[in-house]
């Protein structure tokens, strides 16, 4: 949709708020699937997806209306997203699927792309949040790599490396001698 309104030459401010609708929902839907007790491992894999998604889809809307603004930090972005495949290459390698650890680091870079993506549109600059959401992203995706490297098998929701490592731990003290 996000593309659509882009090439019909749309108001900014319909595609900021598409994306302030969406990180709103994308926060809120979360709390509800966990409150009902629906927040399968599935769905929170669904989550992480549809986010991808939908961002790929607001960069070519951002890319569409502003590319200045993104040639600017082309440095940034082909890092992010070397990044973002490497990761998935390496999740896959290792667990045989995508991970959703929905990091707090993950959570920071999703709140700054939601604002710079917002004001990029909204306004027509806003690079430097664009510059702080990139570089957030890309210690986000460090985060997550450093957190598949520590877990011997999948999980999701594991918010940061102290987690990482409890769950190690735990899966060390409770494997059989001899396996561990």
């Amino acid at each position: 949709m996000m593309v659509v309104v882009a090439l019909a030459n749309g108001d900014g401010w319909i595609l900021g708020s598409a994306v302030i609708v969406a990180t709103l929902s994308d926060i809120y839907d979360g709390k509800v699937a966990r409150r009902f007790g629906v927040a399968t491992a599935g769905l929170r894999r669904f989550d992480s997806m549809a986010d991808t998604v939908f961002y790929i889809g607001t960069g070519i809307a951002l890319w569409l209306r502003h590319a200045d603004v993104l040639r600017e930090r082309l440095v940034l972005i082909v890092v992010f997203i070397a990044l973002q495949v490497g990761g998935h290459l390496f999740d896959v390698w290792k667990f045989g699927r995508d991970t959703s650890y929905h990091t707090w680091s993950g959570r920071v870079f999703g709140i700054l792309l939601g604002i710079a993506t917002t004001y990029i549109l909204w306004a027509g600059r806003g690079g430097a949040w664009l510059t702080a959401a990139l570089i957030a992203g890309i210690v986000a995706h460090v985060d997550a790599a450093v957190i598949t490297m520590i877990l011997p098998t999948w999980h999701h929701d594991v918010h940061h490396v102290r987690n990482a490592l409890r769950l190690r731990k735990a899966s060390v003290v409770m494997a059989p001698a001899g396996e561990a």
